[in-house]
């Protein structure tokens, strides 16, 4: 099973293709990161199954102590994403919204289920950091939303939409064949014609590079060596 870790939550996907999570801390629902269709200022450490979703390749559980979210591809290449949404990290709007004009559902900013990322499709990977997201796509592009004031989005903006990271996508001689995020950072595994590859971050990443960089290989391996539907990662 290949499952990922927050501060305060963690994901895996079952054998059925199905996603259980578990809170790890009595926060590890505030904000609906399990997506079970609750949000509990004090949750029991117990796994339960997150509703509405089947057929999972990819889960990314991304938040520091007072926060929490949660991201999902599935086989048809779409993305989910659920919890908190204080900086646009569920990536809800449109690619052109930006931050001005983003709306939250009844004003809260958290979701206790499931959501459908409608401006993003055929994506194989997500990641998730502090209070980001990130996701590649089957054709070699790398998105990125929510926060970025540390540059963890490849550009200038403050928050922002789902939009492509030119430093982590496809370019004339590599490609991203892996992404993973922790804080402040957004990296990818790039790979060259014969197979070499080298991690590239962008954003906040001189304490959490090292051990984004040791996931990224560990990820990439498995997936080589035909393991990657048990490989277990973990993101603090």
């Amino acid at each position: 099973m290949r499952s990922s870790a927050s501060a305060t939550h963690c994901l895996t996907i079952t054998r059925d293709g199905g996603v259980e999570a578990k809170p790890l801390t009595p926060s590890g629902n505030r904000f609906g990161q399990c997506g079970d269709g609750r949000s509990e200022k004090k949750a029991s450490l117990d796994a339960r199954r997150v509703a509405n979703i089947a057929d999972c390749v990819a889960v990314a559980a991304g938040g520091g102590k007072d926060a929490g979210h949660s991201v999902a591809a599935t086989a048809d290449g779409a993305v989910y994403a659920w919890g908190c949404d204080r900086w646009q990290q569920l990536g809800l709007g449109s690619a052109e919204a930006g931050a001005v004009g983003y709306t939250w559902e009844g004003g809260r900013l958290w979701r206790t289920s499931p959501q459908r990322v409608g401006a993003l499709g055929d994506v194989v990977d997500v990641a998730a950091g502090a209070d980001h997201s990130v996701a590649l796509s089957r054709d070699g592009r790398v998105f990125a939303w929510g926060r970025g004031n540390d540059g963890q989005l490849g550009n200038k903006a403050f928050v922002g939409p789902p939009r492509k990271v030119a430093a982590l996508s496809k370019d004339a001689t590599r490609r991203p064949v892996a992404v993973a995020a922790a804080a402040a950072c957004s990296c990818a595994w790039l790979e060259d014609a014969l197979g070499s590859g080298t991690a590239a971050c962008v954003g906040s990443c001189s304490k959490v590079a090292a051990s984004l960089r040791e996931a990224l290989a560990a990820k990439v391996d498995a997936r080589k060596t035909c393991r990657f539907g048990e490989f277990a990662e973990t993101l603090t």
